[in-house]
């Protein structure tokens, strides 16, 4: 009982981490292990192989009931997202084609062993996803003892480790590679997540426990006599090796660049970004960390291939051998980890992030309203909300779905062709800034700002709706109609509103109103109303069902899906207080669920270890 208590609460605790993507793959492989593993012990003994696999199941369910405050509601979020169906009642996936954005081109494995070989920083990188940052990189010595264990080590779990290894590359190509559309189309949840690259994160620890197996092997084969045939074999192995490191080594010292053809080390992307002379240097400085990072992968294969012939040669003991692989090993990862882990001195938040001059001139306006970065729009720029302000862009992995569709349909299907942004959108979003590094027709905006040091202006739309108003009517459109009217220069936000289903109630138009928005939070908004008609209270928010109820002087209403992604609801004539308030039934129960999740778990420990301590109590 104290191990499946324990193993319950160790898969809940690896839930809790939140990233569910990495979650899934780990999951996977867990559930992989343990049928493989049932599997081998079948027909041997089939009672005791059903009875684990019904008690790891017992741990899994255990494991997600303490998560489930996390995962209930993630789950309900998902369907809403561009990651399900985006509605009620409809399921779905990514767009394949925007899942594998980042898969692994099967020539990039050989940036496992040499980091630079496509250049693993943009703009240095010239690989096949859109850009990267970073690597995946294990080291040489991990990848040398992985093949030891392969060629010498072969038992049910090297091979299952070592499949699952080779499953994970395979995996990790996406798009180039059929595998990935299998699993996309037919594995539960799969087609939910994104960059195929990311699976790659579990190879420190496939490699790693198949690497372990070689060490173990290595102390046992300096028992062999030195005539065994499996001696002479490893013997030569590292030998060989260890030439090979050498060859390599004196290629990095005289390989040229001109040895490689004139499209080497650029991409179809370069000509669309870069002048000829920046392609010319782009070249020069792939072919510089290419040359670099052969000469330490030389380096390094030869020093640890040596040192495992020394040590199976006892020529050093054990303790001498594993204090200096692990030096070496540190090394390795040390020259590339430099590349990204930078020590900066301590420094306050604002020296760290100071506020630009157009963040000090919007820090100003105390009101609600929304800005609009056109040119940072497309480049998911989060910075804003670290100062307070809110945008209706950033950058979310999961945002939406009905408000992705918004921006497809119509953001940018304006009817002025010498301005294509659609101003009903702009307005009814409460976009009461725009900020661009160029000039905005002087017709439509007041420019109010200017900062010289980043080149950008800040616009006023003298238009802008406010977070939340009264409008004069209501029409029924389907989703087709919906955009059609939003993209429409005859359609006004302000007097109309879209809605998809008719109003229970026949709603007038507000001949005296006033709407203030008294209190603001993630959780509640606060409006005070008054006006003389039933009449359409429109909420600049987004339409998200899951969790969000309306009231209107502590009575429930209905909350109405507008011009797509917008609320509403109708206030009857007169002073009122209408309360959005997020209170998510689905968070409740999940909380309820992981209070029960821990409950039992600490129970199985509890009992489990009262009853190891009776039985190694003396009698």
């Amino acid at each position: 009982m104290f191990s499946i208590g324990l193993l319950a609460i160790t898969l809940g605790s690896l839930l809790l981490t939140q990233h569910v993507q990495i979650v899934y793959y780990g999951l996977v492989c867990v559930g992989l292990y343990v049928l493989v593993l049932v599997a081998s012990e079948l027909k041997e003994n089939p009672k005791l192989a059903f009875s684990k696999i019904g008690l790891f199941t017992f741990c899994v369910i255990i494991g997600f009931a303490i998560a489930s405050f996390i995962y209930l509601n993630t789950y309900e979020y998902s369907t809403y997202s561009i990651r399900g169906g985006g509605e009620t009642g409809l399921s779905g996936g990514l767009d394949k084609e925007y899942a594998t954005n980042w898969s692994f081109h099967p020539l990039e494995t050989l940036t496992l062993f040499i980091p630079s070989f496509f250049g693993f920083q943009s703009p240095v990188y010239w690989g096949w996803m859109p850009f990267t940052e970073s690597t995946v990189y294990i080291g040489i010595i991990p990848i040398v003892l992985f093949f030891v264990t392969l060629a010498f080590k072969r038992n049910i779990v090297t091979l299952f480790f070592s499949c699952l290894t080779f499953l994970v590359l395979i995996i990790s190509f996406g798009k180039f590679f059929f595998v990935y559309d299998i699993l996309f189309n037919f594995l539960p949840f799969f087609n939910k997540f994104r960059v195929p690259v990311m699976i790659l994160l579990l190879l420190p620890f496939t490699v790693g426990v198949v690497a372990a197996y070689a060490i173990d092997f290595l102390q046992q084969s300096i028992t062999l006599n030195h005539k065994d045939v499996v001696y002479q074999k490893i013997k030569k192995g590292f030998l060989v090796t260890s030439g090979v490191g050498i060859a390599l080594l004196f290629i990095s010292f005289i390989i040229q660049a001109s040895w490689f053809p004139s499209t080497a080390f650029s991409n179809d992307s370069d000509s669309r970004q870069y002048s000829l002379d920046q392609i010319s240097q782009l070249r020069s400085m792939r072919f510089d960390g290419l040359k670099e990072d052969l000469t330490k992968f030389a380096l390094i294969l030869t020093v640890s291939c040596s040192l495992l012939y020394f040590y199976i040669q006892r020529k050093i003991s054990f303790t001498v051998f594993s204090l200096l692989l692990v030096v070496v090993f540190f090394i390795d990862m040390r020259i590339v980890d430099s590349s990204f882990l930078k020590t900066n001195p301590h420094v306050a938040s604002e020296q760290q992030f100071p506020p630009t001059e157009t963040i000090k001139f919007l820090q100003k306006d105390t009101s609600l309203y929304r800005v609009f970065p056109i040119q940072q729009f497309q480049e998911h720029d989060n910075s804003w909300m670290y100062y307070g302000i809110q945008t209706i862009g950033g950058y979310s992995p999961a945002k939406l779905k009905i408000y992705q569709e918004m921006v497809d349909s119509s953001l940018y299907k304006g009817w002025d062709e010498n301005f294509p942004l659609n101003m009903n959108i702009i307005n009814m979003l409460n976009t009461k800034y725009l900020i661009f590094g160029g000039k905005l027709p002087e017709d439509k905006f007041r420019l109010v700002n200017v900062d010289q040091n980043k080149r950008e202006a800040v616009y006023e739309n003298m238009e802008a709706l406010p977070r939340a108003f009264f409008v004069d009517t209501c029409i029924v459109a389907n989703k087709t109609e919906t955009y059609a009217y939003l993209n429409s220069p005859s359609f006004n936000p302000k007097k109309a509103a879209l809605v998809f289903n008719p109003l229970p109630v026949q709603i007038q138009a507000p001949l005296n109103s006033n709407v203030k928005v008294s209190s603001f939070s993630a959780h509640k908004i606060i409006i005070e109303t008054e006006n003389s008609n039933s009449s359409l209270l429109v909420l600049s928010e987004i339409y998200y069902p899951a969790g969000w109820k309306a009231v209107i002087d502590n009575s429930l209403t209905e909350i109405f899906r507008t011009n797509s992604i917008l609320r509403s609801v109708v206030v009857p004539a007169g002073k009122h207080i209408v309360e959005f308030i997020y209170d998510s039934e689905m968070y409740s129960k999940g909380l309820t669920i992981s209070y029960i999740g821990w409950g039992v778990s600490g129970v199985l420990l509890m009992l489990g270890y009262i009853t190891i301590r009776k039985k190694n109590s003396p009698l």
